[in-house]
């Protein structure tokens, strides 16, 4: 009997079987595996938006919130402008009131005091000075000069004598230079030659309370110019201006050859409780001085000086 050997077990349909299940199952895990890696690109991509959103909301708050600021800058800016204009009308305003301290502009006291103040400027005649100085002695009338520095170095003894017999003087510069003609570092040369003139001529320091520009020049129209007005302050000074002016009413039309009586006229019919009145070391001015010392006290007003004026109290 002829034994024959079997046919061998065919292993191809078991391997390509085997190939095929894994194939399948790779490409199954890939394509499970790119869903998932696209659901949380998807997730990213709509979290970034969310972010992105929230962003803009908070940007459209920021915005929203620097229109607010901006409306309320404006606002306050506004309420600067205003703030400034009421400083500026009131710098412009007559004081009546004396305000407390020192840097105001003064050209008018109180209407109640029953007071005037008497100021004399320049001092470039010490005769006239000497006269003036006797007038008011002879007459028990207070006054305040303001002499320039050079001529209170060129004649010390006059202005000793000014402050020994109750007159106040105040600081007119030095030279007698308008302000607006000078710069900032002149303008205050002026105001200290015209101290350390005066304190010279005393042998201490002078707190002089007052400050007259020459012409005005700086503070035209009885408003403090911001520029000069702040070099004045920085010295803690008051600006005299005035409100009876001799050389504006009379001399600037007739000029210097006028009557005496014509001067006390004019005072004596402008000057009223509280009124400053310039005059200067003029031969007119000085020669009126006694007829309107008198016409004042007879009307019931006293000559005093500018800080008698500008610090008078009404009575309780």
């Amino acid at each position: 009997m002829r034994h024959g050997r079997r046919s061998g077990f065919c292993w191809v349909p078991w391997i390509l079987s085997a190939v095929l299940l894994l194939t399948t199952s790779f490409t199954y895990d890939w394509g499970h595996a790119s869903q998932i890696l696209l659901a949380y690109e998807r997730s990213e991509l709509r979290s970034a938006r969310s972010e992105i959103d929230q962003n803009h909301v908070k940007l459209g708050e920021l915005q929203q919130a620097i229109i607010q600021l901006s409306a309320k800058l404006a606002e306050e800016t506004k309420n600067a402008k205003e703030l400034q204009r009421q400083l500026s009308k009131l710098q412009a305003a007559k004081v009546y009131d004396p305000p407390a301290g020192r840097g105001v502009i003064f050209y008018q006291g109180n209407a109640s005091s029953k007071e005037v103040a008497i100021t004399i400027d320049d001092a470039f005649v010490p005769s006239l000075v000497k006269k003036a100085l006797g007038i008011l002695v002879a007459n028990h009338a207070a006054a305040t000069f303001f002499p320039v520095g050079r001529m209170i170095a060129a004649d010390p003894e006059i202005f000793r004598q000014a402050v020994k017999d109750g007159v106040q003087l105040g600081n007119h510069t030095y030279d007698h230079d308008w302000l607006t003609q000078l710069a900032p570092s002149q303008i205050t040369a002026q105001i200290d030659g015209w101290q350390e003139a005066i304190d010279k001529a005393l042998g201490y320091h002078y707190d002089t309370q007052w400050f007259r520009p020459p012409g005005m020049a700086g503070f035209t129209s009885q408003k403090l110019d911001a520029e000069y007005g702040s070099i004045v302050g920085k010295y803690g000074l008051n600006v005299a201006l005035w409100d009876v002016d001799t050389y504006t009413g009379i001399y600037k039309s007739q000029g210097l050859n006028v009557a005496p009586s014509i001067v006390a006229d004019y005072v004596l019919s402008h000057a009223g409780p509280g009124s400053v009145v310039l005059m200067h070391f003029d031969a007119p001015d000085i020669a009126a001085l006694p007829a309107i010392i008198q016409g004042l006290k007879a009307e019931g007003l006293k000559p005093v000086t500018l800080s008698q004026l500008y610090d008078y109290a009404p009575p309780k």
